[in-house]
């Protein structure tokens, strides 16, 4: 499989070198549309620091950094949505609420470019509802069709490499049962399996 994450930040980058790190089978993509974030991530000097990244990030075959978003979307079978969602500074909720417009950027970006069936996975920390908004934008249509999955991450600074390697929790939903049981290992896992899976 090709395993896609739009957004090359903390959560997105750390996130796809682990499981690549684990899943040599599977081809791993970061993409971004910060071309110098994703200058920095092909090169020695990484642009976030989180202790064993580099030697994992070196070691990865599978594991590449590209700003070609378009055509990166376009081959991934499954797409996990990794952006930004800061707080609001204008309208309702502004200095409260998460402004989710980045999310629903990418959504739209995903269902013009998808082909085939796509895993969509909301891996982001969004409000409650915000999968439905995403449902409504990926439409299916007769030679696209999507599963929308939600992953919310727990990474801790410092320690997000063990979060992911042997994590307390992984809460993984989704309406679609067959879209749970098509994903790359979690790396304690031997199977499809999670240590606690939540739908």
């Amino acid at each position: 499989m090709r395993i896609l994450t739009v957004g090359a930040g903390y959560v997105g980058g750390i996130t796809m070198a682990v499981m690549a790190k684990h899943n040599k089978e599977h081809d791993f993509v970061v993409v971004d549309i910060d071309h110098q974030r994703i200058k920095d991530w092909n090169s020695d000097t990484l642009p976030i620091y989180e202790p064993g990244l580099d030697d994992i990030v070196k070691a990865c075959d599978n594991l590449t950094f590209s700003t070609d978003v378009r055509g990166e979307i376009g081959k991934a079978d499954i797409i996990f949505i990794s952006v930004d969602t800061p707080t609001k500074m204008s309208g309702l909720g502004a200095g409260q609420a998460c402004d989710t417009s980045k999310v629903e950027a990418v959504a739209r970006q995903i269902n013009k470019f998808a082909s085939g069936h796509t895993i969509v996975v909301e891996k982001t920390t969004v409000p409650v509802g915000t999968c439905e908004i995403l449902n409504e934008i990926l439409e299916d249509t007769d030679n696209k069709s999507f599963s929308l999955l939600s992953n919310p991450e727990f990474l801790s600074e410092g320690v997000a490499i063990a979060d992911l390697e042997v994590p307390d929790r992984v809460l993984i939903g989704g309406a679609r049962p067959e879209a749970l049981t098509r994903r790359p290992r979690w790396p304690r896992s031997t199977s499809v399996g999670c240590p606690s899976i939540a739908s």
